[in-house]
């Protein structure tokens, strides 16, 4: 049996908007470029940090982490805390 990756960092999923655009279509109609939404985004992954940044808020969700005494992470992504619709913490059974 392997040994259990050991850490404190919960389990979320994160719902948000993300910017939108820049579909290289060229130049359109302003009735067209207004038509523009943003993206909706879903992200899940351990919640690692969160922080500011020149006044903003953001959290940081990493989906992969390997190791039992130095944790390391990978495929992190940083969201600033406007953008997020919302968080829902999951429950994680060690079955």
């Amino acid at each position: 049996m392997s040994a259990k990756l050991k850490h404190d960092f919960p389990m979320v999923l994160v719902n948000w908007l993300d910017a939108s655009g820049g579909n290289d279509q060229g130049w359109r109609s302003l009735r067209d470029v207004k038509s523009a939404k943003p993206a909706r985004g879903r992200s899940m992954g351990f919640l690692v940090y969160t922080g500011e940044l020149d006044g903003i808020e953001f959290l940081v969700v990493c989906p992969h982490m390997v190791g039992t005494k130095n944790i390391e992470g990978d495929g992190e992504i940083a969201i600033p805390k406007s953008w997020v619709l919302d968080i829902k913490f999951l429950e994680i059974r060690d079955d």
